[in-house]
């Protein structure tokens, strides 16, 4: 609520997740700079989604790595892991690379397994 040129609320949230454990013990080590904080960080996210700075589209909140789908994360690391030069497809006699160095890009074959294993690995973050 604010009154005349200051800001007064309440924050409450469970200590459910591992980050809301670890948001709650820093809130907490921040003593009586929890609200600069707030504010700084706040300031930072509304500057990376200008949509926040218009007061008459609603707000919209998402749960997990950056609202992202399994499916969309999946597509994101294939695409990621096609412009770094790894293929889903063993070499060919004409993928030679210059310089014959295990673990070049050029060299590895990334699977649909390598995909899900990695994916896994991201699990933590999704869940959220």
């Amino acid at each position: 609520m604010r009154k005349g040129d200051v800001y007064r609320l309440s924050l409450q949230f469970p200590a459910n997740t591992l980050s809301q454990i670890q948001v709650g013990e820093l809130l907490e080590r921040l003593g009586s700079k929890k609200s600069q904080f707030i504010v700084m960080v706040l300031a930072e996210y509304i500057d990376q989604h200008p949509e926040l700075k218009n007061p008459e589209k609603p707000v919209q909140l998402s749960i997990g790595s950056a609202g992202m789908t399994p499916e969309q994360v999946r597509a994101m690391l294939i695409d990621l892991l096609e412009r770094e030069g790894y293929s889903r497809q063993p070499p060919t006699s004409e993928d030679k690379c210059p310089l014959p160095m295990e673990g070049t890009p050029s060299s590895v074959v990334t699977s649909d397994d390598d995909i899900a294993g990695m994916l896994s690995s991201l699990g933590a973050f999704l869940q959220e």
